[in-house]
């Protein structure tokens, strides 16, 4: 008979004291069975004990056992079952303040395409953040990525929930993140840069349209940019110099790269926007990178023309490439993050795409959406940290736990 089949599961659950795993450990070691596998979760004013061993637990250590489950008051469950069950490849966060018919929906789906909870992990912190559910093939089979199936019907189902969610590999790379890419206009600050230069000029309404068609994909991106651009001409570009100092951030801008940037990991900005606003931001939040486009000035005006090669989102996408390739990275430890259509090839491109407030388009590319949370620096719960983690880490960089 294998090792396997003839395997016993052991659990306690109560109020234990910090002495009883010893205890326990002690008369296991007494049965001479291997220890295959061993789990202890304190919380709640309890403890949780699971331990999986190799072979059927002999009577006298299963009587003693007993025993101090009476003495402690706790309950204990001995059963035979499967030494090696399925290893956790999908770790799904929900985030959301009421999240219990959220989290039963969403379970519901990720069984109706072949996936069951195995672990359950809170968020932690003083409110009720969300939690990881690290899902397992019922089939125990493994998987090389997030089954596409999976991944669009979580992100569709979390909209009609009214949660935020993400779906990745529970792998090496889910926690070891180290690039995040992110768009500027609607994502890394409020509004859209084009659209208060057009205020100036008057034409505020003609542009905004074209800038809202071109984010839902209904138009081609280049084309709306020089169109957008050509009806900017004859704006002075000091007046336009003037809306760099006024912008404003999105919640959590300044936490999420501080934090970042203290951790090591590399941060920059891509933008079908324009470079002398950019390239403020870099400097003022003391960037890795940050690409956009260029207009021609003469004489102190806009030209209307836009010089070199247009940031749209096949060169958002290999700006990300590029930026993994300068500082020696899987792609697989990239971080996406964008509202538009034209941030649909990078987020698809990086190891975890990130739609945030975004447009229905981008999420058939993405593994993350953030619909109802406006901070950005809520993808820090999508790096493997939980609350305690993040506020830790904020104290320690001067910022507003």
């Amino acid at each position: 008979m294998s090792e396997t089949s003839r395997s016993t599961i052991v659990n306690m659950t109560g109020p234990m004291t910090d002495a009883a795993l010893p205890q326990v450990l002690r008369v296991l070691g007494d049965s001479g069975l291997r220890l295959l596998s061993l789990r202890q979760s304190r919380e709640f004013g309890g403890a949780s004990v699971t331990a999986v061993l190799g072979g059927e637990l002999p009577a006298r250590e299963s009587e003693t056992l007993k025993t101090l489950a009476r003495e402690w008051g706790v309950d204990l469950t001995l059963r035979a079952g499967d030494a090696q069950p399925g290893a956790a490849c999908v770790c799904l966060t929900i985030l959301g303040d009421q999240t219990r018919t959220a989290i039963a929906e969403l379970l519901d789906c990720a069984r109706a395409h072949g996936f069951a909870a195995r672990e359950i992990r809170p968020l932690g912190g003083r409110l009720f953040l969300g939690i990881d559910v690290l899902l397992e093939t019922i089939s125990g089979a493994p998987v090389e990525t997030v089954p596409e199936g999976l991944r669009r019907a979580i992100l569709a189902q979390s909209a009609k929930l009214g949660v935020d969610v993400a779906l990745q590999k529970n792998d090496f790379f889910r926690t070891n993140r180290r690039l995040l890419c992110m768009d500027v206009d609607s994502t890394f600050v409020k509004g859209e840069f084009i659209d208060e230069m057009a205020s100036l000029a008057g034409i505020k309404d003609q542009v905004a349209a074209i800038t809202a068609r071109a984010m839902r994909g209904e138009l081609d991106f280049p084309s709306a940019l020089r169109e957008r651009v050509r009806l900017l001409k004859g704006l002075p570009m000091e007046k336009a110099l003037s809306l760099c100092e006024h912008f404003e951030l999105t919640p959590g801008a300044e936490d999420l790269v501080r934090s970042l940037k203290r951790l090591g990991i590399r941060v920059g900005l891509v933008s079908g926007g324009f470079d002398f606003f950019v390239e403020k931001l870099k400097a003022k939040f003391e960037l890795d990178f940050a690409f956009a486009n260029q207009l021609e000035v003469k004489d102190g005006h806009l030209t209307g023309e836009v010089v070199g090669t247009i940031v749209d989102g096949q060169r958002k996408a290999q700006v990300l490439r590029d930026m993994a390739k300068v500082y020696d990275l899987d792609l697989r430890q990239t971080i996406a993050a964008g509202d538009g259509a034209n941030d649909m090839f990078m987020l698809e491109a990086a190891g975890l795409g990130i739609a945030y407030q975004a447009k229905p388009r981008l999420l058939e590319f993405a593994d993350a959406c953030f619909n109802h949370h406006d901070r950005l620096d809520t993808m820090l719960y999508l790096m493997g940290f939980d609350a305690p983690e993040v506020q830790r880490n904020a104290c320690t960089a001067g910022l507003d736990p």
